[in-house]
């Protein structure tokens, strides 16, 4: 299903794995840049990579347990870059659904 998402050229996004850990699958060319990681560099990783002291553990649990039930997400958090710089995210997660069976295949963030 990932692989049929089109993304948004003006917002960054992630595309991750329906299960914990949540890897990521994907991301555009605006996450990365963002970031500052390039697409090879974080394909199979978890979102840790941009997490760091001041990103709420609070949130961070209340995002796990949303997303656990397949239910979307949105929040701001302090994030990331690659070089340790913190990024103030405003995310909006979402679950893609299966054509068939009507349950989440990835998520979008």
């Amino acid at each position: 299903m990932e692989k049929d998402f089109c993304f948004s050229q003006d917002v960054a996004q992630v595309i991750t794995e329906v299960q914990s850990p949540f890897r990521i699958v994907k991301a555009n060319k605006m996450w990365c840049e963002r970031c500052e990681f390039t697409g090879d560099e974080i394909i199979g990783k978890t979102l840790e990579i941009i997490q760091g002291p001041s990103t709420s553990r609070d949130t961070l649990s209340a995002l796990s347990a949303s997303i656990s039930q397949g239910v979307g997400f949105k929040t701001t958090l302090v994030n990331y870059t690659k070089s340790k710089v913190p990024i103030l995210n405003q995310l909006d997660i979402f679950p893609l659904l299966c054509d068939k069976s009507g349950f989440p295949s990835h998520f979008v963030g």
